[in-house]
């Protein structure tokens, strides 16, 4: 498969997905929808994305049409989740959660760095070790910041669940404190990454006072 087939190949499975996904409402509907969330893909775009007339999606259609549509964009791109194949890049062939997790940064294809030998320019060794720290920081980024927006959700249902077990009067005491030791736990936790995340080059964190 060339290069352009590859891209073609993925706009035609981003098409099929958008159409399964709008079903019986128009590409006007679709349209309207995109523009109420700030960026208009015309009907006709949407008609000759869909007829296979346009061989291409923007990163910017992508996510407004995903948006449009309540999924998150990583579903238009790999839709036979999780283990349909896809081709991911020309040639490469995975599982569409490989592919998934990739395009979130979540899986990682750094290469393989071992001991210089010998034989091995200096000058590509440190290049392809500088590649794999690269790749390697920006997965830890995301894994980090993935770990906290779940542990500030939990925190909010913990919050929660404390007021309604205050609302109990005594009967709900026990497990007030319990919430309150557990949201107290959680955002030790979350200060733990916050320092984990400065540490690492290219984070950008804002301080909530959570």
């Amino acid at each position: 498969m060339t290069n352009a087939d590859w891209a073609e190949q993925q706009a035609r499975r981003i098409a099929a997905t958008i159409k399964h996904l709008r079903g019986s409402r128009s590409g006007q509907w679709l349209s309207d929808q995109t523009a109420a969330a700030g960026h208009r893909v015309s009907r006709t775009s949407i008609s000759e994305l869909e007829s296979g007339k346009r061989k291409s999606v923007s990163t910017a259609e992508l996510s407004v049409l995903a948006w449009a549509l309540n999924v998150p964009p990583v579903r238009l791109l790999y839709p036979d989740l999780p283990d349909g194949p896809v081709e991911m890049l020309p040639g490469q062939e995975v599982t569409s959660i490989v592919a998934a997790t990739w395009f979130s940064g979540e899986t990682t294809f750094a290469p393989q760095v071992g001991p210089r030998d010998e034989t091995e320019d200096d000058d590509e060794w440190l290049e392809d070790a500088a590649r794999a720290a690269e790749v390697s920081r920006g997965a830890r980024l995301i894994n980090l910041s993935r770990r906290r927006i779940l542990l500030e959700e939990q925190i909010k249902s913990l919050a929660s669940l404390a007021r309604q077990a205050q609302d109990w009067g005594t009967d709900g005491g026990d497990f007030v404190r319990d919430f309150r030791a557990d949201i107290a736990a959680a955002q030790k936790e979350i200060e733990y990454i916050n320092g984990e995340l400065r540490a690492t080059p290219g984070a950008v964190v804002v301080d909530n006072g959570g």
